[in-house]
């Protein structure tokens, strides 16, 4: 398979973690531990949380910082109602990037993208004076993509047959005249079908008037000459007799 969506390779190193052999995780029950604490609401906080987990910092100052967001977080109800309704059913855009940057996406991929990018905004008005206290809830946002996404992606998207309805219609007058003709075939074949026996029929009775005006006026022409030549004969007639 091609890898045209690989621009870089970076060394990976994990000499900023505690390296945890397989027979560790084991014998520390690293597994049944993850299972417990686990009360993540999406992919990649479940993910994110493994990693952690299996990956124990070393870094002191890194540790603190990681704990001092968690407080933030914990020490306001509010903000934790907030990311529970944000992150709920929140979609694994990581995978969904892998798969497009490997040319790869369905239709599924795109709307994650677009649903999750939509809620940027409010996760980070939600996080908005947290901030500038604790790096690690510092989120980037990107409004171009979200605003092409939102704008071009069809929210109503079926995912079961996509196809021609993934972009949204009014996005592209090309595209929706090309959806069209793919949605009401049938309708534009009878019209069509209409039109050209409206054609015909117009074209057949021009025909008709055509060669009904040809007949009266070559029987008119004959009715004349008639006309003409019984005119002659009865003068011709009149004239030898009263003679």
């Amino acid at each position: 398979m091609p890898m045209r969506h690989i621009c870089k390779l970076s060394l990976y190193t994990d000499s900023e973690y505690t390296f945890i052999s397989p027979a560790a995780v084991y014998g520390l029950a690293l597994e049944e531990l993850f299972k417990t604490i686990d009360h993540t609401l999406c992919p990649m906080g479940k993910r994110c949380l493994k990693n952690w987990l299996y990956h124990p910092l070393k870094s002191k100052t890194e540790i603190l910082n990681r704990q001092d967001a968690l407080t933030l977080i914990k020490n306001n109800p509010r903000l934790q109602d907030e990311l529970n309704n944000l992150l709920r059913n929140f979609s694994d855009i990581e995978k969904s990037l892998c798969r497009l940057s490997s040319q790869d996406a369905a239709a599924k991929d795109l709307l994650a993208l677009r649903n999750s990018l939509e809620r940027v905004p409010e996760i980070k008005a939600a996080l908005a004076g947290l901030e500038q206290k604790n790096s690690l809830l510092s989120i980037d946002d990107l409004p171009e993509i979200r605003t092409l996404l939102i704008d071009a992606i069809n929210p109503d998207v079926p995912l079961s047959n996509p196809e021609g309805k993934i972009i949204r219609p009014g996005y592209n007058k090309e595209l929706d005249s090309i959806r069209d003709i793919q949605e009401n075939a049938r309708q534009l074949l009878k019209d069509l079908q209409a039109r050209e026996i409206n054609a015909a029929a117009s074209i057949l009775l021009k025909s008709v008037i055509i060669m009904c005006s040809v007949i009266i006026s070559k029987l008119q022409n004959q009715t004349w000459i008639q006309y003409r030549l019984i005119t002659s004969a009865g003068k011709h007639w009149l004239t030898r007799n009263v003679s």
